[in-house]
């Protein structure tokens, strides 16, 4: 099974006008980085007149769908907006793009700033500081102390995080991104209480701010306890209750607590918003095949969500060892044994005691059940 992970808030900075896509270009599932500040953004009628504007509050964006000239995501507080294909570049393109307007005003902040979350979406850390850097020592404020702390922690420069998220606090107080970032740097260092703690104020000034609930309830999880984190989860789904992965979530909370019946009602109900949402396939077809009261198996089906979290999600270890769980659940142990010899090459995986045991058990013709 797959540990949950935390959301990363990246803060919204000015930038300036748009470039020319081709109308070939696909982009549903890609990320996109928000080329300005003040676009419509929001719900559009059918004459292309914006109805209902919505606060852009991150500075990249995954597409949902893109109809026409305008592409669809979903905001932090679960709410789906339009905006138009000009206001957006894709991220594989933006590092060009913002480098074009840095050639035209060097002393253009927001081009720095923008260039940089573009190195830090592509994993280019060293690139990213070194452009947020740039963009404070022209200008200093807080988002941008808030971004360059993100960069830090993806390098596990966790005492220059720290120091970024300060300085971006003492200029914003109010600022929920750092507040939830910094949490989400806490967890790291696996200080449990102290993220609960950012999280907690990020909600306070933000009631409806979905991600820190969500973020607040991975932290009980690893603290074990359950029943909060459910009520966040649950929190969450009240704000969105579109989202597969906050089913999904919550689900694993009551398979925690050993609530079966309940987990597999949630990755139901995440499986049916997102019949593709691979952590969801893999998280029903475990206890399906794992489950130690007989009612709840079932491993035909089992079989078929492990198989498709595996054809979602091309290498997952945790997706092979619950695939080898289904075909052991169904008698079928020369390809348990497979699947799992297949998850235990993984460097990570093979540290794992349980994994390796239950290799043991399908050596003896043995299926797998899970502590009761």
């Amino acid at each position: 099974m797959n540990a949950l992970q935390f959301i990363l808030i990246p803060l919204l900075l000015n930038l300036v006008p748009p470039d020319k896509t081709s109308p070939q270009t696909k982009w549903d599932d890609k990320y996109v980085i928000i080329k300005q500040q003040g676009i419509q953004f929001g719900q559009f009628d059918d004459a292309g007149n914006l109805v209902k504007a919505v606060p852009v509050t991150s500075l990249a964006y995954q597409v949902l769908t893109e109809h026409n000239d305008r592409l669809q995501v979903k905001t932090q507080q679960g709410v789906m907006a339009w905006l138009k294909k000009s206001d957006a570049v894709l991220v594989d393109d933006a590092a060009a793009f913002f480098s074009m307007r840095i050639q035209q005003n060097p002393n253009d902040v927001d081009a720095y700033s923008r260039r940089a979350w573009s190195w830090r979406m592509k994993g280019e850390h060293d690139g990213a500081i070194n452009d947020f850097t740039e963009a404070l020592r022209l200008q200093p404020n807080a988002a941008t102390y808030s971004n360059r702390a993100a960069v830090y922690h993806a390098k596990k420069e966790y005492d220059k995080a720290l120091e970024d998220y300060a300085q971006a606090l003492r200029l914003a107080p109010q600022m929920i991104g750092a507040y939830n970032n910094r949490g989400n740097l806490w967890s790291a260092k696996k200080d449990h209480d102290k993220a609960i703690e950012d999280y907690s104020t990020a909600i306070r000034i933000d009631p409806k701010f979905a991600v820190a609930y969500r973020n607040r309830a991975v932290a009980y999880y690893n603290k074990k306890d359950f029943d909060r984190a459910i009520d966040d989860h649950t929190k969450v789904i009240e704000l969105d209750p579109h989202s597969a992965q906050a089913y999904h979530d919550r689900g694993q909370n009551w398979s925690a607590k050993k609530e079966h019946e309940k987990a597999l009602a949630d990755f139901n109900q995440s499986l049916k918003l997102n019949p593709k949402f691979a952590p969801a396939c893999n998280a029903a077809a475990w206890v399906l095949a794992t489950c130690p009261q007989e009612k709840f198996r079932d491993g035909k089906r089992a079989l078929e969500l492990a198989r498709q979290a595996v054809s979602i999600v091309k290498y997952n270890p945790g997706y092979l060892d619950t695939l080898a769980a289904a075909y052991a659940e169904l008698g079928n142990f020369d390809e348990a044994m497979r699947f799992q010899e297949q998850a235990l090459q993984d460097a990570s995986f093979k540290k794992d005691a349980s994994a390796r045991e239950r290799l043991e058990l399908y050596k003896r013709n043995k299926p797998y059940r899970q502590p009761d």
